[in-house]
């Protein structure tokens, strides 16, 4: 499964030009390669960094600490994203947002991690946030610290991924007026549950007519409840391919948020890799 998935990745690089930065003796592929192939086998980048563990495979191998030291430099992320393309063709017509806690001890010494609800308590750590078609493509993704809301991360997930017509499906933690409003503003219409279904509504503040809307639709009908919970399996299904692939909680040598997203950038390529080899 790991050599099928980093022969689909290597041939994706091939496709995008490569470039050598000023003074530098490695290009942004070859640091690419180091940390796709490190996160490919849930490793550290030294291990990676070791040319005994490329058996069969000839790779320039640059110091860990040039991985490191590269690896914050715009030019290799930005080849990270390339590699899994976001909100290009496909279907864009219902989308699907959600967190996935990206959890650390609570005694760790990460000092950017915080703490956040999380699994029915409070954890510490990050979340990915994501927004995901009904394919299981990821369109658009940030990762933040596990105290940010949902709801106010995803207003800027749905201005990259939501479009005129779109139908934008979460969770109780996304039912807030100025997340309908956004998406909205956006041309889409967003539907999320109450917290707390069957209560009375507030009439102390306006109400978006939207948010309205979803409330008659998912607590008036049940079977319409049934059908967008069914439809909401894409963004999970997504998340469980990350999770099977090992992106799941960061292992204990990846702390800090720029290691933790750079890592959710290379697992979110083989998860690209994966889906293309499924179909």
């Amino acid at each position: 499964m790991e050599r099928e998935l980093y022969d689909r990745l290597e041939r994706a690089l091939r496709v995008i030009p490569e470039r050598r930065p000023p003074r530098a003796q490695y290009t942004d592929h070859d640091i690419a390669r180091i940390v796709l192939w490190a996160a490919l086998h849930d490793r550290p980048v030294c291990w990676a960094c070791d040319r005994s563990n490329w058996p069969g495979r000839r790779v320039i191998v640059p110091d860990a600490s040039t991985v490191s030291r590269r690896s914050r430099r715009l030019g290799v992320l930005k080849l990270l994203r390339g590699l899994s393309p976001r909100g290009r063709g496909g279907d864009a017509s219902l989308l699907c947002v959600d967190g996935k806690p990206l959890l650390v001890g609570r005694f760790s010494k990460d000092r950017q991690a915080r703490f956040g609800h999380a699994d029915g308590g409070m954890r510490r750590g990050y979340r990915l946030h994501a927004a995901c078609d009904r394919s299981g493509n990821i369109r658009a993704f940030c990762v933040r610290t596990l105290n940010d809301a949902e709801c106010v991360v995803a207003r800027k997930l749905l201005s990259r991924a939501a479009s005129r017509g779109s139908i934008v499906l979460g969770d109780a933690g996304y039912d807030a007026n100025p997340l309908y409003e956004m998406a909205a503003s956006r041309g889409a219409r967003l539907i999320a549950p109450r917290r707390k279904a069957g209560r009375s509504i507030s009439e102390g503040h306006r109400q978006h007519a939207d948010r309205l809307r979803a409330i008659e639709l998912l607590e008036g009908d049940a079977r319409k409840r049934r059908q967008a919970s069914r439809l909401r399996t894409a963004v999970e299904r997504s998340f469980g391919w990350l999770t099977m692939l090992g992106g799941g909680s960061p292992p204990p040598w990846i702390r800090t948020l720029r290691r933790v997203r750079l890592w959710v950038l290379a697992k979110l390529a083989i998860h690209h890799a994966a889906i293309q080899a499924r179909r």
